[in-house]
């Protein structure tokens, strides 16, 4: 794929057949990702495993594997034409945006403006196309 293109849709299967780079030990979307390859017997093939985000990026960059990440997290890379995109499309990977506090003390004033002003943002990202398959009214959004 040229870099600098977001193509219309992967599947899983096709994609996680490529070298992947992937981080270790596994983080939440890279569990998801695990998880639907073992509901669907996707094999992974792991090239490399690198845990910062920005080597994963790197060397992805440099053709040296394929690697699962949010479109936000890789967004200024495609727009340079460093990386390119596509959505996985078959099956589709849920995401869920969580707002939490902690149960047991107050929040402060300052951490639920802080929560809300974050809320604000993601739902800016979302309307503006850098958060693909989420809409700024989706169940996964809603404050609790």
């Amino acid at each position: 794929m040229t870099p600098g293109t977001v193509r219309r849709g992967a599947e899983l299967e096709v994609l996680l057949g490529q070298d992947q780079v992937i981080p270790h030990p596994l983080p939440g979307h890279q569990a998801v990702v695990d998880r639907l390859a073992a509901r669907h017997e996707v094999a992974l093939k792991i090239e490399i495993e690198a845990d910062a985000m920005r080597i994963q990026k790197d060397l992805t960059a440099r053709s040296l594997g394929h690697t699962v990440l949010p479109y936000a997290s890789v967004r200024a890379e495609v727009e340079a034409g460093q990386l390119s995109t596509a959505p996985i499309v078959d099956p589709s990977i849920p995401r869920q945006v969580v707002r939490a506090f902690p149960a047991d003390r107050p929040v402060s004033r300052a951490t639920r403006l802080l929560g809300d002003r974050l809320f604000v943002v993601v739902n800016r990202m979302i309307a503006a196309g850098e958060w693909p398959g989420l809409k700024p009214d989706a169940p996964e959004l809603t404050q609790r």
